[in-house]
C-alpha cells in the first residue's frame, strides 16, 4: 500500500485552490472525516467545478473512488473524463476488475461496467468475470443483474442454462439462480405464453430438485410460475399441463403432507381448473401448514365458499 502524500504537497496539483465542503454556518453532527479523505475532496471538488478533463483528474477521480467506492459523483465524473480523453476503455476495465473483487456489491461500480460495456461493444471475457464473482457470493443482485443486461443486450444465451446447473449444483437452494433460470427460458422461447412443452419440461426440471429437498421454496415457486406465469388460458393443452402439475404435486404429498409449497401450487392448479370444492379444502389446510398466513387463508377460504354459493 502506496503512502499518502497531501494534494497540497504535489507539484502536479498546486494551480488548484481546494474546495472546502460547505456544511453552513452551523453544522449539526459532522462527519468526523480523515484528513486524506478531506484534502482528496476538496481537491475533486476544485476539478469538478473547472469541470477538467485531464489525466489528474482522471487520478483524483480513482482515488475520491478508493475513500469511497459509492460516490456516485466521482464514477460519473470519471466517465466523462474518460470520454474527453478517448481513453482506451479496455484498460478502464482492467482498473474496474481490481476495484470490483474488493467492492463487489458496490451498485455503482457495476453501473459504471455497464456503461463501458455499452460503450466499448465487446464482452470477450465477461461472462467469466461474473462467474468469478459469483464464487464470493452467488446472490449478488448487482451481479445478477449485469449479467442480465449483458445477456440480453448481445444475446449471449448460449450456455446460460448450463450455467445455471453448475450454480444449482453447489446450492440447490440459490434463488437467484432459479429466478436467472426463468429469465432466460421466458427470453428464448418463441411464443412463451402458449409453448405448453417448454413449459411441461421446465416444470419436470423443477420437480427434479423439489425431490432432493421438498422443503426447498425456490423450485416450488418456479413450478408454479411456469404453471401460471402469463400462460394463455387458450393454449391447447392448458387444461392438461395444470392436471399434470397437479398430479406430481399430489405425489409429492402422499409423501410430505406438511408442505405448505406444495400445498399452495396444488391450491393454485385447483383453482384454474374449477375444482372448487377441493381448492377449498387446501384453503383449509394451508391455515394449519402454513400458519404465518393463516388469515390471509382464512379469508381466501370465504371468497371460494361465497363463490360456490353463488353458482
Amino acid at each position: 500500500m502506496k503512502s499518502y502524500v497531501p494534494h497540497s504537497q504535489r507539484p502536479e496539483f498546486a494551480d488548484l485552490t481546494p474546495i472546502p465542503q460547505d456544511e453552513g454556518t452551523h453544522p449539526v453532527v459532522q462527519i468526523a472525516y480523515t484528513d486524506e479523505f478531506k484534502e482528496t475532496m476538496n481537491y475533486f471538488r476544485a476539478i469538478v467545478q473547472r469541470n477538467e478533463i485531464s489525466e489528474r483528474a482522471l487520478l483524483i477521480t480513482a482515488e475520491a473512488i478508493e475513500l469511497n467506492p459509492a460516490n456516485y459523483t466521482a464514477w460519473h465524473f470519471r466517465r466523462i473524463v474518460l470520454d474527453g480523453l478517448n481513453y482506451d476503455l479496455s484498460k478502464e476495465i482492467e482498473y474496474l476488475n481490481r476495484v470490483s473483487e474488493d467492492n463487489p456489491k458496490n451498485y455503482q461500480i457495476w453501473y459504471h461496467r455497464q456503461a463501458l460495456i455499452e460503450k466499448l461493444r465487446v464482452t470477450e471475457g465477461e461472462k467469466e468475470f461474473v462467474e468469478k464473482m459469483f464464487d464470493d457470493d452467488s446472490k449478488n443482485y448487482h451481479v445478477w443483474t449485469f449479467r442480465q443486461w449483458l445477456v440480453k443486450e448481445f444475446s449471449l444465451w448460449d450456455g446460460e442454462l448450463d450455467f445455471v446447473v453448475r450454480l444449482l449444483a453447489k446450492d440447490l437452494r440459490n434463488n437467484s439462480a432459479w429466478n436467472y433460470r426463468f429469465f432466460v427460458i421466458q427470453n428464448t422461447t418463441c411464443d412463451f405464453e402458449k409453448n405448453i412443452q417448454i413449459r411441461k419440461d421446465e416444470i419436470d426440471f423443477a420437480f427434479k430438485y423439489i425431490l432432493m429437498a421438498p422443503n426447498n421454496e425456490s423450485p416450488w415457486n418456479y413450478a408454479k410460475g411456469m404453471t401460471t406465469f402469463k400462460l394463455d388460458e387458450s393454449s391447447e393443452g392448458y387444461k392438461e399441463l395444470l392436471q399434470y402439475v397437479e398430479e406430481k404435486t399430489r405425489s409429492v404429498l402422499n409423501k410430505v403432507s406438511v408442505n405448505p409449497h406444495a400445498n399452495y401450487l396444488l391450491f393454485c392448479c385447483l383453482l384454474r381448473l374449477g375444482n372448487l370444492q377441493e381448492a377449498l379444502s387446501v384453503c383449509h389446510t394451508l391455515q394449519k401448514v402454513d400458519g404465518i398466513r393463516k388469515k390471509y387463508w382464512a379469508f381466501r377460504a370465504e371468497q371460494i365458499q361465497n363463490l360456490i354459493q353463488s353458482l
